[in-house]
C-alpha cells in the first residue's frame, strides 16, 4: 500500500520538482523497494522513474493488474489453512446443533 502512495506522489509531484531540484532516482527506487517489496514485484521501479523523469512514461495496466492479482492470490493462499479450519469448525458446530435438536424433541 505504501508503494501505491509513493507512486501517486511521484506521478503528481515529480514533473514540478524534477526541474527545480536534483535527486537520485536510484535512492527513491531503493526506498520504494525497501518499503514494500511484495506488491509490485513484476515492475521495475527505477525504470519507471527514469521514464517518468524523461517524459516517456507509459502506464502498463496489465502489469499492475497482474501484480494486484498475484498479491491477492498470495494472501488467499497463505490464509487457506485458516479458512479450512473455520469451515471445519462451522460444520462440526452444525452437526452438534443438529444432534442436540434431535435429542431435545424426543
Amino acid at each position: 500500500m505504501k508503494k501505491i502512495i509513493y507512486m501517486l506522489i511521484l506521478i503528481f509531484l515529480l514533473p514540478s520538482v524534477a526541474f527545480s531540484t536534483t535527486f537520485d532516482i536510484k535512492d527513491i527506487a531503493n526506498q520504494i523497494q525497501i518499503e514494500d517489496n511484495e506488491f509490485l514485484e513484476n515492475m521495475d521501479i527505477e525504470e519507471m522513474l527514469v521514464d517518468l523523469q524523461k517524459g516517456d512514461f507509459s502506464f502498463d495496466y496489465k502489469k499492475v493488474y497482474a501484480s494486484i492479482g498475484d498479491f491477492i492470490f498470495r494472501e488467499i493462499k497463505s490464509c487457506f489453512p485458516l479458512i479450512i479450519q473455520i469451515i471445519a469448525i462451522a460444520i462440526l458446530g452444525a452437526l452438534i446443533k443438529n444432534l442436540q435438536d434431535s435429542f431435545d424433541s424426543g
